[in-house]
């Protein structure tokens, strides 16, 4: 069994400074310590664009597209694969809308993007097609189980697979009594009946809409994925994406109240991006190539391909795996109050997420009050005009 990752993070260093992405180190950081320390990989390769343009570990087109077929070469059934990339995204008209149930093509922005004028599109990018072609395709032929994150703007089919699905939630960040009822959206292409692994996508966001970062520390979505795994081990899939949704939910929301207690805006800036944040809110996909019935409701540690030696620790997996409803009251009643991770964990969810060194506490220092508010200048411009200096 081989446990691969590959993981990418563009912060666009050259790029005007309100196109850059200060999150993206953080993001790969905290997926790096994240597979490295609680599901169990070793070989994990990144690509960040703070380097030399000339080393084959620059993040550019050309160095990406090697590395994915690096990450999928000699896979074999039985293996797990992991592809993380954070940075810019884009949506432009298909050439051949086919397989393209939007007539949309999704891509990703390697360090060598050359993007137009208004930064909506760009030359020599990735495209969903290509991420199929030299990664989905070749790891769903060696039966490998393969796992794409993306934290990228119109991130929601960027692996182009069959099935596309998002949580119907809406509002309070505890989980529903009921099981929950998954929106699917048909992603047209290539059939694929089955297959002895997994081949599933997290993205940031549906295509039409942009993901929200925090400037130095990562952004929402990673932040969202790995703390919602790890405070509700033994989560499915399908439970999984209510977790992220709710926590993303939470976290912006937790942002506007230090946002107001630290007096970094005006009341008129804040209403604003309040304004802005509830009509472009992030809504985290899930996307499975195959067996979607059964990876709905399959176990996240299975496809992280975690297992454990112990069999003590095993039986624990099993165990939380069956009292996870009761505990999370994803399919029960609540036990005496207890949710392990939601209810009265909101309170104090800002040290139990960890939003960066000057969260702790309970608070944010100026510093990382005053980059938050500048990386919503970019996109709060796109809405409101192009005065990029309205804070």
């Amino acid at each position: 069994m081989v446990k691969k990752a590959l993981l990418i993070g563009n912060h666009y260093p050259h790029f005007p400074e309100d196109h850059q992405l200060r999150s993206a180190y953080g993001d790969v950081d905290a997926v790096h310590a994240f597979l490295a320390h609680t599901v169990g990989f070793d070989d994990i390769v990144q690509m960040k664009d703070d380097i030399d343009p000339d080393d084959p570990q620059y993040p550019s087109r050309d160095n990406i597209l090697d590395a994915l077929e690096n990450l999928v070469a000699d896979a074999a059934e039985g293996d797990y694969l992991i592809f993380h990339f954070s940075g810019h995204g884009s949506q432009r008209d298909a050439e051949n809308d086919s397989s393209e149930a939007d007539g949309k093509d999704e891509a990703i922005w390697p360090a060598d993007v050359e993007p137009n004028e208004d930064f909506t599109d760009g030359f020599n990018i990735i495209l969903d097609d290509d991420i199929k072609a030299n990664l989905v395709i070749p790891a769903a032929d060696a039966g490998a189980t393969l796992v794409i994150i993306l934290d990228c703007c119109h991130s929601g089919t960027g692996a182009d697979l069959q099935y596309s699905y998002t949580d119907p939630g809406e509002g309070s960040i505890s989980p529903p009594k009921r099981k929950l009822a998954l929106r699917k959206l048909i992603k047209g292409g290539d059939e694929y009946e089955e297959g002895p692994g997994a081949i599933v996508s997290w993205a940031a966001c549906q295509d039409p809409h942009i993901s929200i970062s925090l400037a130095g520390s990562g952004g929402f979505f990673v932040k969202a994925f790995i703390d919602g795994f790890n405070r509700n081990w033994g989560a499915t899939h399908q439970q999984l994406l209510h977790c992220i949704k709710e926590r993303m939910v939470q976290e912006a929301q937790n942002h506007f109240q230090h946002l107001r207690a630290a007096r970094v805006l005006t009341g008129k800036q804040l209403r604003m991006l309040e304004r802005w944040w509830e009509k472009n809110r992030s809504e985290p996909v899930l996307g499975v190539l195959y067996n979607e019935a059964r990876v709905l409701v399959t176990p996240v540690v299975d496809t992280l391909g975690y297992y454990a030696s112990s069999e003590g620790v095993v039986s624990a997996l099993a165990d939380g795996a069956r009292g996870f409803y009761q505990d999370t009251d994803f399919g029960g009643d609540w036990q005496d109050g207890n949710d392990n991770g939601f209810g009265n964990s909101s309170a104090g969810f800002d040290q139990g997420t960890g939003f960066d060194d000057g969260w702790q506490n309970g608070g944010m220092d100026g510093n990382a009050m005053a980059n938050f508010a500048q990386d919503f200048q970019q996109d709060l411009s796109q809405d409101f005009g192009q005065d990029s200096n309205w804070f």
